[in-house]
């Protein structure tokens, strides 16, 4: 009887430790930048032409969807983790398919590149257009691509 207690007390002692750990790991985290740059998820801030403002709101399209895809990843992780962990000696029931699951784990995938490429493409077509009458010629690009190097 006395060793099932300890174990239950050393149950209670790890989870407020991990709960104590996890939260100054997460206080941590969200003190260390400021809300105006924590936005811009490492992209310059500011841009000069219009593609540049374009590619940004892809990146900044492609980073939300990528946290939306990973926060639900992990919320079904940590689903089946308190949902189904192991509660006796018995197995659990053993299937051996699932059809409708799995035509979900194609398709949405497949759904989601697609998606992220179609916006791509889009951008692409957009930055790589060339115009009749361009802002800034050849010769004054080579002088700002001098003018960057020396900075430097």
């Amino acid at each position: 009887m006395v060793a099932t207690g300890s174990q239950s007390e050393r149950r209670s002692v790890r989870r407020v430790v991990g709960s104590v750990a996890g939260g100054l790991l997460l206080l941590a985290l969200l003190s260390s930048c400021s809300v105006q740059d924590a936005f811009y998820f490492g992209w310059p801030k500011g841009g000069i032409t219009p593609q540049s403002q374009r590619m940004f709101d892809l990146w900044i399209g492609s980073t939300v969807a990528a946290l939306a895809v990973g926060v639900f990843v992990w919320g079904l992780i940590f689903w089946c983790i308190i949902r189904y962990r192991k509660r006796g000696d018995a197995l659990p029931p053993q299937t051996r398919y699932n059809l409708p699951i799995e035509l979900i784990y194609s398709v949405v995938p497949f759904l989601v590149i697609a998606v992220l490429f179609f916006y791509t493409a889009v951008n692409q077509t957009s930055v790589d257009k060339i115009s009749a009458n361009p802002q800034v010629t050849e010769a004054e690009a080579k002088q700002l691509v001098q003018w960057v190097l020396t900075q430097k």
